[in-house]
């Protein structure tokens, strides 16, 4: 299958949670960018966007079922996006410690993410920031 014209202008994000992550706290993980919603994150799942080239915050926060309020993740990260490229994010933990939101290689997301499910984003679209 071919790309599009636009999926070749754009950058593609990929964040998954690997089943083998283990869930503290009852924290909900939701991914953003731009402070635009994309999706909840639920152990054993993953979400693909194309976003515009360009610069982009994307960021965890999660809602403690226990506590009942959003905590946001130490790591939230503005990133480059080039387009044509392709950038794989891991949930690395539930509880928001340093590192729970890292980047890793396409190999290493391809042999994590064998057995995961999709989960559509509920916006596509991430406005580029200027700084």
């Amino acid at each position: 299958m071919g790309q599009t014209p636009e999926m070749a202008e754009a950058a593609h994000l990929t964040v998954y949670y690997p089943r083998t992550v283990i869930q503290l706290g009852g924290f909900r993980p939701l991914l953003l960018c731009d402070g635009t919603k994309l999706q909840e994150l639920r152990r054993g799942t993953f979400i693909d966007v194309m976003l515009p080239p360009g610069n982009h915050m994307v960021f965890i926060a999660a809602r403690s079922v226990i506590l009942q309020r959003w905590e946001r993740s130490k790591d939230e990260q503005y990133v480059e996006f080039k387009a044509g490229e392709h950038y794989f994010y891991r949930l690395n933990r539930a509880n928001f410690d340093a590192q729970s939101f890292i980047r890793v290689t396409e190999a290493k997301a391809d042999a994590e993410m064998q057995e995961l499910t999709e989960r559509p984003a509920l916006n596509a679209s991430c406005a580029s920031l200027e700084r």
